[in-house]
């Protein structure tokens, strides 16, 4: 059991690979003008010194394998909390997803491996 656990507790300690820091700088860009993150990498949002909209502060995949987290949620997760930024690595987020970001946010092309949305008024606040 102990062994068990130092593995596990091993795993948090590790240091962030390059994609992350990314993804965590990209997050930190915005923080001042920030409330409310959306993220399928919680982590990130931690690390960037901000807040998961809750109820997807945990986001396994196998809430979304059971249809537990589907892209209607989302949306109604994303129109409830208005999240300022939104980040996708890990998973699919779906089209309609996609296309209500891409409606309704701008794109930030800062790491390939991210698909990373921020509110348009982020850009022109000061």
């Amino acid at each position: 059991m102990a062994r068990q656990f130092s593995k596990v507790a091993g795993d948090f300690a590790k240091e962030p690979d390059p994609a992350d820091g990314l993804a965590v700088e990209s997050l930190r860009l915005f923080k001042d003008r920030t409330n409310w993150v959306l993220t399928d990498y919680p982590i990130d949002a931690v690390r960037a010194g901000l807040l998961s909209v809750p109820p997807t502060a945990v986001y396994p995949s196998k809430r979304i394998k059971s249809g537990n987290l589907d892209q209607q949620t989302l949306l109604r997760y994303i129109e409830e909390f208005r999240p300022e930024q939104v980040s996708y690595r890990r998973f699919f987020m779906g089209k309609s997803v996609k296309a209500y970001l891409d409606a309704h946010y701008v794109r930030q092309d800062l790491n390939p491996e991210q698909l990373h949305y921020v509110l348009p008024e982020l850009l022109t606040a000061k």
